[in-house]
């Protein structure tokens, strides 16, 4: 009985999503009818957020991080790191440690290239996909510097965030042990150039798979925002809704609601740590040929959001 039920949720579930893809294409097609250049420049102001803000450091991150993880004089001093969390090898502590600079999509394309390398067990990587999900520390800074010009501000929220995940990976780690089978694992003695040459092409294949994510999350966003103000739809609850969408222009949505202060930057601190739906589905897009779970990873983002939120709100409440 409880199989069939959970059969029927599932089925329903996939046919609500259906229908609201459905809903969000007719609107694009609308927009595409009566406003062609307001859509296409939609398209062009996501190409070059991508071009600027997106591919610079998330290219050279990830080429780093690939370096760190499989060259042995980096990877077992960064290994050191963070020793005091249960994980159950060098690789996934390696992992943990670059994602907080490195953030995702990238963390999630890390973590599926070591799960096909057998350098972690699926399982782990499910774990780790949970708890390392960070948004990069120089955006985070950037904005919230610029944008509220208190450092008190930018400094408690980005700590807020950090310590979100934290707390989660020591409730999902704290039975775990260190195994010395699992961590033993030959590392590529490759040649250095040829490790580099492989990064680069994980990099550019990763980041377009990024682009064409980004210019359709933003064409989205852009079509129901369109059609609101013409409907002459002013209402918080849906702007809220679509600032989940994507991070940056949803921290801006946040802000341009004029909450209370305490509630604001409450409602900030969760979207940064919940990540917004356009990095979910490029995490999706990187993960989709393993067997790591997406549905796990987007609980633990609503979950990880509910801390910063509460936290946030009683740091600023003190």
């Amino acid at each position: 009985m409880l199989g069939k039920n959970y059969t029927s949720m599932t089925v329903h579930s996939k046919k609500l999503i259906n229908a609201f893809i459905f809903l969000v294409v007719f609107l694009i097609i609308i927009n595409i009818a009566f406003s062609p250049q307001a859509i296409f420049t939609n398209v062009l102001n996501s190409l070059e957020l991508w071009v600027f803000k997106v591919y610079p450091p998330i290219f050279i991150f990830y080429i780093l991080s690939s370096l760190i993880i499989n060259v042995p004089f980096f990877h077992n001093r960064v290994s050191k790191l963070f020793r005091i969390i249960n994980f159950r090898s060098s690789h996934e502590r390696t992992i943990f440690s670059l994602s907080l600079f490195l953030g995702n999509p990238a963390t999630s394309a890390l973590i599926s290239e070591n799960i096909h390398q057998n350098k972690i067990k699926i399982e782990d990587g499910n774990k780790l996909l949970c708890i390392s999900s960070f948004l990069n520390p120089l955006f985070i800074i950037s904005f919230l510097g610029s944008t509220f010009n208190n450092y008190k501000i930018t400094i408690a929220i980005l700590l807020i965030h950090i310590l979100s995940n934290f707390i989660l990976a020591y409730f999902v780690l704290r039975n775990n042990s260190y195994s010395n089978s699992i961590n033993h694992v030959e590392i590529n003695h490759s040649n250095l150039i040829i490790e580099i040459f492989d990064s680069i092409e994980r990099a550019n294949y990763l980041l377009i798979k990024v682009c064409g994510i980004i210019v359709t999350s933003n064409l989205c966003k852009f079509a129901i925002q369109n059609i609101l103000i013409k409907l002459n739809l002013h209402n918080p609850l849906v702007y809220l809704f679509l600032a989940l969408i994507e991070v940056t222009s949803g921290l801006y949505d946040i802000i341009n609601l004029n909450l209370p202060v305490k509630l604001t930057l409450s409602l900030i601190a969760f979207l940064i740590s919940f990540g917004g739906l356009s990095i979910h589905l490029q995490v999706y897009a990187m993960i989709i040929n393993t067997r790591l779970s997406f549905k796990r990873f987007f609980l633990f983002r609503m979950l990880q959001g509910l801390i910063s939120f509460i936290l946030c709100f009683i740091v600023f409440s003190i």
